[in-house]
């Protein structure tokens, strides 16, 4: 069954339409929190609160409230619409190269609303929100929103593409400016699109007769569901579940055709025929009975977006106002929640049934509002703690069929993530390869997955909260006693996994982040290196790597570098900076000049992956390099390969012509060791003798194995 859903829940993320609607609201959280806020604000059922900030602020403070509301829940719907045609109109390849701003699609939407809905709205706007009132700018409307987004969108660009067939474009004065350009080409689709929804509201107006299907949806509701018979009850609810799925306000069209409770007073008693019991008792935390899911998210959802969105959500849906997991999540057209959020509910109502039908709780005699909390809802609309026990029941029940759901998404989405930054990591390692490539402005996934993590980057050098970490690979000689060591670069995230050190440098030098990742990392190390000193190491060269975008735009790193090592009080023959060959080879004079100024402070430079990308070792003395590092790629089979053999021992013999140490990494055995001894290699790098350690580590490996200096 899970996997099924996964599958679904694959198929519908994939397709632009579904992925347009659920970005266009998680667009909306921000404006739908504030409204829910509100809500429960001036709806709080405790007259001390509310005599309070009476008090305290006079009207003035319901006044303001009610203002936000409105600027926010009660146009929802034309939020919606704006929203989800933006991003569904990003999705179009003209938007995409440039041809059309999606501005235009969007208007193009919120003109087509206004023609179709104009007389509607501001019958609502005067009157009240009434039922069947699809167009609602509010709550009650999304559904209308959602569906004239897609549709004047989908129009809008079909005549973008049929102008483009009429009048193929052609270059003009006007091109030079792209504004100017989108402006004029979306002329004739806008024109045309609003003649579409013009002649749809004319047909509409001549053909459909809406006060009869009004009239008759009023009846159905009155004659099927406004009744006391468990079947009415179960349809109810699993009608307003449905409508709700799909973006329409499934409570907001049916129930208020139901009687409250103080409308019965001096008739026979309903049970369930009305408002309160589905407001109280069915709908916990709003329709879906979400305040388990709230709950069940706290449990076990995931850290990041999980309990994240459910602590944004607690304070509205303990008053029953839920639009932020309607939203946030999403809940409309979510695979993965369309049986809970049917099927939670059914339950509840059937439970409920059961225990008023059984006598276990008195009948519903006192209204409340329908924002009152769980369990003092119970209470005071029976008049009885026994309604509050049964809530609690119906809780734990919704909580207890959530839970797997959420479950099951954690795990999908972590799935789905984990490929996703696969993929990133795959492009980003192609793009550090590469002088021309780029990952973060691609659109597509791994672009997307790449700015995500970018903007987590910017937050954690904002902060000082960098989630990063070194670790140290000891050089050794042959017999493993260390001389140096090597500082790597550690991301080990709980949300994206394990970050390549080269991905990690990639999306900082893309995003601007580069000098301070190796300011970072040269803090750090050195840093590290002062508290060994202080452990009795001695003799040892800590090596640093420098990269390439760094060098090319910290132009003071020679000025923070001696302050370093003069705050942690290192010698500066003590530190080695590792520069790559393809570095070295492409660096233009202001790198020479950086470089030279970092060796005039008496900081070492060394060459790394020698040997794979250029034959000449001639730059060497332009850098008054101290060492190379013989890349591994050259001593994989270097016991067994003559001619590896034959290359490793030529770099060893001009090194030692130039006077260079020569360090071999990535040595995973004995015999590539004695292969390498042989050649004349005297220092090595590689888990044959350890692993990157953690500092800690690294000062008992040395204590135990020795110090080969």
């Amino acid at each position: 069954m899970v996997e099924f859903i996964g599958k679904l829940a694959a198929v519908f993320a994939k397709n632009k339409l579904v992925r347009a609607i659920n970005n266009g609201l998680i667009n909306l959280i921000p404006f739908v929190l504030v409204g829910a806020i509100c809500i429960a604000l001036l709806n709080l059922p405790i007259p001390i609160y509310q005599e309070a900030l009476n008090d305290l602020l006079g009207g003035h403070w319901r006044t303001l409230s009610e203002l936000i509301t409105f600027a926010t829940l009660d146009i929802i719907g034309v939020a919606t619409l704006l929203s989800v045609s933006y991003t569904y109109a990003s999705e179009k390849l003209s938007v995409k190269r440039g041809d059309i701003h999606p501005f235009l699609p969007m208007f193009t939407a919120l003109a087509c609303y206004v023609i179709l809905f104009t007389g509607e709205v501001e019958a609502v706007l005067v009157s009240g929100e009434s039922p069947l009132v699809l167009t609602s700018p509010g709550r009650a409307g999304v559904f209308a929103a959602l569906v004239t987004a897609l549709v004047s969108v989908g129009v809008f660009f079909g005549f973008v593409k049929l102008w483009r067939h009429l009048r193929p474009p052609r270059l003009s004065a006007l091109d030079t400016n792209l504004q100017i350009r989108s402006a004029f080409r979306a002329v004739f689709p806008v024109a045309a699109t609003l003649v579409v929804a013009a002649l749809i509201r004319i047909l509409i107006s001549e053909f459909v007769p809406i006060d009869e299907i009004r009239a008759a949806f009023s009846g159905f509701v009155n004659d099927w569901l406004v009744t006391d018979s468990l079947g009415s009850v179960l349809l109810t609810i699993f009608l307003i579940q449905a409508l709700w799925f799909f973006g329409a306000h499934g409570s907001g069209l049916i129930i208020p055709e139901f009687p409250l409770v103080s409308d019965l007073q001096g008739s026979p008693q309903a049970l369930f025929a009305t408002q309160d019991f589905y407001s109280n008792f069915v709908e916990l935390g709003g329709s879906g009975a979400t305040l388990g899911l709230l709950i069940a998210l706290f449990l076990v959802g995931s850290a990041h977006h999980g309990r994240r969105l459910a602590k944004a959500s607690l304070f509205p849906s303990l008053f029953n106002t839920n639009e932020i997991f309607l939203y946030g999540i999403p809940l409309i057209l979510n695979p993965f929640f369309i049986v809970p959020f049917l099927l939670v509910p059914l339950l509840v109502g059937l439970l409920c049934f059961a225990a008023f039908s059984l006598g276990l709780v008195p009948p519903i005699t006192q209204m409340v509002e329908w924002t009152c909390p769980v369990f003092l809802s119970g209470y005071l609309s029976t008049g009885s703690l026994a309604g509050s026990v049964l809530q609690l029941l119906c809780l734990a029940v919704s909580v207890l069929l959530y839970v797997p759901f959420v479950i099951a998404l954690r795990r999908f989405n972590a799935r789905q993530q984990a490929e996703r930054v696969s993929r990133m990591q795959e492009a980003a390692e192609a793009a550090a390869a590469s002088e021309e490539m780029t990952i973060i402005a691609r659109d597509d996934a791994v672009g997307e997955t790449a700015r995500e993590i970018i903007s987590r980057l910017h937050g954690y050098f904002e902060t000082g909260t960098l989630p990063f970490h070194l670790v140290y690979q000891p050089k050794t000689d042959k017999d493993g006693r260390a001389v140096g060591a090597e500082a790597l670069l550690r991301w080990e995230h709980r949300e994206f996994g394990v970050i390549s050190p080269v991905v990690l440098v990639e999306l900082c030098d893309e995003s601007g982040l580069a000098t301070k990742l190796g300011r970072w990392i040269t803090r750090e190390a050195i840093a590290e290196y002062a508290r060994w000193k202080q452990d009795g190491l001695r003799g040892l060269v800590l090596s640093i790597n420098l990269h390439a975008r760094h060098l090319c735009e910290d132009n003071q790193f020679p000025t923070f570098l001696g302050e370093v090592l003069a705050e942690q009080g290192i010698a500066c023959g003590e530190i080695e900076l590792e520069i790559t060959e393809h570095l070295a080879m492409r660096a233009n004079e202001a790198n020479k000049q950086l470089l030279a100024a970092i060796r005039r402070l008496g900081v070492g430079l060394s060459i790394d992956d020698m040997g794979i990308g250029y034959s000449s070792l001639t730059y060497i003395s332009d850098f008054d390099a101290r060492g190379v590092k013989i890349d591994a790629s050259l001593v994989s089979a270097i016991d067994t390969d003559v001619q590896q053999q034959e290359i490793v021992a030529s770099i060893i013999q001009l090194a030692e012509q130039l006077a260079l140490t020569v360090v071999v990494e990535g040595v995973e055995t004995k015999e590539q060791v004695d292969a390498l001894v042989g050649l004349g290699a005297r220092h090595f790098q590689g888990y044959y003798f350890s692993k990157p350690l953690k500092p800690e580590d690294f000062i008992e490996y040395v204590r135990r194995s020795g110090n080969g200096a």
